[in-house]
């Protein structure tokens, strides 16, 4: 899925990367992950379309759909501090 953790997991390499995206990489039994050791700011994540489709009832459910998912992740993110 990401190209990242293949490559870091094959080489002598380190990334910084999502904990999200290194649970769900297959090379994941070959990675560690270490805190780093300063701290980073939040990832920001922004939706864009056409505005052809702002007034597209499947587009508009869409987007809120995962809007809420979002916000239920950042939620959960949140209690676990």
């Amino acid at each position: 899925m990401y190209a990242a953790p293949a490559i870091v997991a094959e080489t002598d390499l380190v990334a910084t990367l999502m904990r999200g995206i290194v649970e769900v990489s297959d090379s994941r039994a070959r990675l560690s992950i270490h805190k780093p050791p300063i701290e980073l700011l939040p990832v920001s994540f922004a939706l864009s379309w056409h505005r052809r489709n702002d007034s597209h009832v499947g587009q508009q459910w869409f987007r809120e759909l995962i809007r809420s998912v979002a916000a239920a992740k950042q939620d959960q993110s949140e209690e676990l501090r």
